[in-house]
């Protein structure tokens, strides 16, 4: 034990001198560094007070902006002058009208919805008179024929001419009470208010009852709350993801009650597996909702997005360097020839190959905990942690709560445990080949090619055979809790893995791989002749 020791010790000792550790740390701390000091500088959201309010006059500000580019692009459009001159007229009108609303009611103005009906009455309006809206009509196009003529150029957009006053003064009247559902400064009002509008605008046919089903059903449940604050009604982002979740929380309970699973995208028999994941989906799903913890615009430009990014610059330095290290621990030696002075002592050949491969564990330990100490650090004191999302988890179908410095925690592990399976298969063609550059070439190209095999299998539809690829279900806590790496793949419409195999599965094919990685390169060293 006591030369196994001293091997470890000396081997820990030649990873850690080496220059190419000293480049690896500087990375890990200037990269990460200057990319969330760019986050700060270019990516701060102006739409927002610190306290995470939102700025009614940065909001006004972009909506302007918005209506300018548009009347620019209107103006630069000369396909039918016709409708050029139509459009331009409308944006005009849009842009007048917006900017009275904007200094009349600014609280007002800064409502995505009220936008959409100054834009919808200015349509209207150059539509219904264009000569007033100032244009110029041909000769042999009287205002009366306009119509005819509009649905040569957009065709079906008013397809009843009679019901353009009618729809004017509709948008009109809601425009009015958006104001006075507003002027209490609660969102009950306007929750109730657009549940009527929005179920008025079902009622035009399938497609816009299925359209606006969503957010109906978001503006129902927001009307029967009282602590949800008003701000929130502000971000169409929130709104979209109320009305995303709810139909999540159907999909679940309709899957558990059919036994069949409606949350892919082509309905199956529900396994048992799958049916304790819908479970665990469903008490997640309940939890944010009852507890109000649903992502908004300000959380995705704030918080965990700006700790994501860094967190896979780390993993892809760490990756690429383990690998390097790994992958010439032996075959160095082997083509200097120091490797002989260890082959006469009398030390048995498994403890030189142990003490490698503990002092490769120790150096992947050692960097992970630095990288994650380091990435919490530099969350607090550039970014802080009030706009930082909470994670919910959930097991055996109960919900709870992940800190977030815990969860990041639990994410290095797994990401360890990644790190140790590249290690491992590095290590083992450093045994077989026994030469430095082919062995580091194939184990960077597989750590790559690894990264890309999994985006691309995503992206072509998940196959039960690729889960038994190797360095494939690696990640433990897609069982547990939503790791990093799962909510960043979820974004991207890619399923966990933990919704496809068990977890005995994982845990097997995890321990089998690093056994014939280990085994394969501890019978290298040892079976033949250095």
């Amino acid at each position: 034990m006591h030369k196994l020791r001293t091997l470890y010790r000396n081997e820990l000792y030649k990873i850690f001198r080496t220059r190419l550790m000293l480049i690896v740390v500087a990375a890990l701390l200037i990269f990460p560094l200057l990319q969330q000091l760019g986050r700060r500088q270019g990516g701060g959201d102006d739409l927002h007070h610190a306290d995470g309010s939102w700025n009614h006059e940065a909001l006004i500000a972009m909506y302007d902006e918005r209506i300018s580019e548009t009347l620019n692009f209107a103006r630069s459009d000369v396909e039918d002058p016709l409708y050029q001159a139509l459009e331009v007229a409308v944006y005009e009108n849009t842009l007048a009208s917006y900017r009275e609303l904007a200094g009349r009611r600014p609280e007002i103005a800064a409502r995505n919805f009220a936008l959409d009906l100054v834009e919808r009455i200015s349509r209207l309006t150059v539509w219904l008179d264009p000569e007033a809206a100032g244009v110029d009509l041909p000769a042999h196009l009287p205002a009366t024929e306009l119509i005819a003529r509009q649905q040569e150029i957009i065709p079906g957009i008013y397809e009843d001419p009679t019901r353009l006053p009618s729809e004017r003064e509709a948008a009109e009247q809601q425009l009015a009470q958006v104001e006075a559902a507003l002027a209490d400064g609660s969102h009950l009002p306007y929750a109730e208010l657009m549940l009527s509008i929005l179920g008025e605008a079902s009622a035009f046919g399938p497609e816009s009852a299925g359209f606006y089903a969503g957010r109906r059903a978001c503006y129902a449940h927001l009307a029967k709350r009282a602590d949800v604050s008003v701000d929130a009604l502000y971000d169409p982002y929130y709104i979209d993801n109320t009305a995303s979740l709810l139909q999540d929380i159907s999909d679940c309970e309709r899957s558990l009650a059919d036994g069949i699973d409606y949350t892919r995208r082509l309905p199956r028999a529900l396994s048992p597996q799958r049916e304790s994941d819908i479970k665990d989906q469903l008490a997640i799903h309940r939890y944010n909702l009852d507890h109000d913890l649903i992502s908004s615009s300000y959380d995705q430009n704030h918080g965990e997005s700006a700790y994501l990014s860094s967190w896979m610059l780390v993993l892809f330095i760490l990756a690429v360097y383990i690998s390097i290290v790994a992958a010439s621990l032996i075959s160095s030696e082997i083509e200097s020839g120091s490797i002989k002075l260890l082959i006469i002592a009398p030390v048995k050949r498994w403890r030189i190959y142990a003490a490698k491969y503990l002092a490769l564990i120790t150096t992947i330990v050692t960097l992970s905990l630095f990288s994650w100490a380091w990435l919490q650090l530099l969350q607090l004191v550039i970014h802080g942690t009030q706009n930082m999302p909470v994670t919910v988890a959930a097991r055996n179908g109960s919900a709870y709560l992940l800190p977030f410095v815990l969860r990041n925690l639990l994410d290095t592990a797994c990401f360890a445990l990644k790190l140790l399976f590249y290690g491992s298969f590095a290590m083992m063609m450093s045994g077989l080949l026994r030469r430095t550059a082919v062995s580091v070439g194939i184990a960077v190209g597989v750590a790559f090619l690894d990264f890309i095999a999994t985006f691309v299998s995503y992206n072509i539809g998940w196959q039960y055979w690729f889960q038994v690829m190797p360095f494939i279900n690696l990640d433990l806590g897609n069982h547990f809790y939503p790791t990093l790496l799962y909510r960043s793949m979820s974004f991207l419409g890619m399923p966990p893995n933990a919704a496809y195999i068990p977890l005995w599965f994982a845990v097997l094919y995890i321990v089998g791989f690093l056994a014939i990685f280990i085994a394969t390169g501890l019978q290298a060293l040892t079976k033949r002749d250095i």
